[in-house]
């Protein structure tokens, strides 16, 4: 496969992988082409299924846990907590690929506060803190570097065949990779290594403020409505709710390989704000079933910010994100049957430090 592109304006996620044709471990009898259907669980549910895989396999748990399919969002801190208890490498992978397809639901009825809904001049007031915040905390970053680790997962299918519709089938690893972000003059570098030069991984770039600008930007024209309020990590969450038209998007999508350009593309979405000093702590991203008339299904990305201590000093960074992309196109060969694929990439950055350049005169 090809490259292929989303680009938020200057923000862009890349999607480059070569994907072998692969349909998942876990098959149901009777054709070695389908696979068993997912089956829906609620977080609670997900808890104790962890519990009891203590008495398991290792490879026994993740064949069990990789056939689950989570009916509402894992928190990042729920899903940490829930890996921990696991004691194998092939469980706390295919736990770690459950949770992140979750990213983009509602989260559990447990973490939605009753806190009176504020009227429309408050929720104009979190949303003109979350823009000062943008305009003038963001551009205060210093110039710092970080390591940014990729977890892939993908799985390919045959969409159809003679007796219908085949399931996706589990995500398997794909690889990992690190890769060092160069943060200077408000500008991002990244240097990738290994799997991810090998188009192993999605990469996402400009997560350090030019998204979260852009969605802001692009919702001028349509006002972003209010959604509730959720558990953050140090209090109450304001979230609002978006939608951003194709004609007022600066969200494009091309994928070269099945002869599809850039294409500018609608999206949705929902961004929690700290209601007292606007801080963005997290933003979701999902393309317009729209595109499901292209090549691209899905192209969706979710980020998650936080503290992190750069040079003796506490900003606010990205320390997770995870993306996923959902797209078909006609193998090329002898027979030419039709393909489906998933990619996920689950990133975490770490390891902040201040960007300091040495310069040293030589004696002649």
């Amino acid at each position: 496969m090809r490259n292929g592109r989303i680009n938020l304006a200057a923000c862009c996620l890349l999607a480059v992988a070569a994907l072998p044709f692969f349909t998942g471990r876990l098959r149901a009898s009777g054709n070695p082409d389908r696979v068993s259907a997912p089956q829906p669980v609620t977080v609670a549910q997900l808890v104790e299924i962890v519990e009891n895989a203590k008495g398991i396999s290792d490879e026994t748990a993740a064949k069990e846990i990789g056939q689950l399919e989570l009916t509402e969002r894992l928190s990042s801190l729920a899903l940490a907590g829930l890996i921990e208890k696991l004691s194998g490498a092939k469980s706390k992978t295919a736990l770690m690929a459950v949770g992140d397809a979750s990213v983009f639901l509602e989260c559990p009825k447990s973490e939605v506060l009753s806190n009176p809904t504020p009227d429309p001049v408050e929720q104009r007031r979190i949303m003109a803190r979350a823009s000062d915040y943008l305009n003038q905390i963001v551009p205060k970053l210093p110039d710092f570097y970080a390591k940014r680790i990729t977890t892939a997962f993908k799985v390919a299918w045959v969409p159809k065949d003679k007796l219908g519709t085949h399931n996706a089938g589990p995500l398997d690893l794909a690889g990992r990779s690190e890769a060092t972000v160069l943060y200077r003059n408000g500008k991002e570098v990244v240097q990738a290594e290994g799997a991810a030069k090998q188009g192993l991984s999605l990469n996402i770039v400009g997560t350090f403020g030019p998204i979260l600008a852009k969605v802001i930007n692009d919702n001028l024209q349509s006002p972003m409505l209010w959604h509730g309020w959720e558990k953050g990590p140090n209090g109450a969450l304001a979230v609002f709710q978006f939608h951003v038209s194709m004609r007022n998007s600066h969200y494009s999508v091309s994928l070269p390989m099945a002869g599809l350009g850039a294409r500018r593309v609608g999206y949705n979405g929902e961004i929690c704000i700290d209601p007292e000093t606007g801080t963005i702590l997290r933003l979701a991203i999902r393309s317009d079933p729209a595109l499901a008339l292209h090549a691209f299904e899905h192209a969706d990305i979710m980020l998650e910010y936080g503290p992190v201590s750069i040079g003796g000093k506490s900003y606010i960074c990205p320390v997770r994100g995870v993306s996923i992309s959902r797209a078909s196109y006609q193998e090329v060969g002898i027979m030419r049957r039709d393909r489906a694929f998933v990619l996920l990439n689950d990133m975490v950055f770490t390891d902040y430090h201040v960007f300091r350049s040495d310069i040293q005169i030589l004696p002649e």
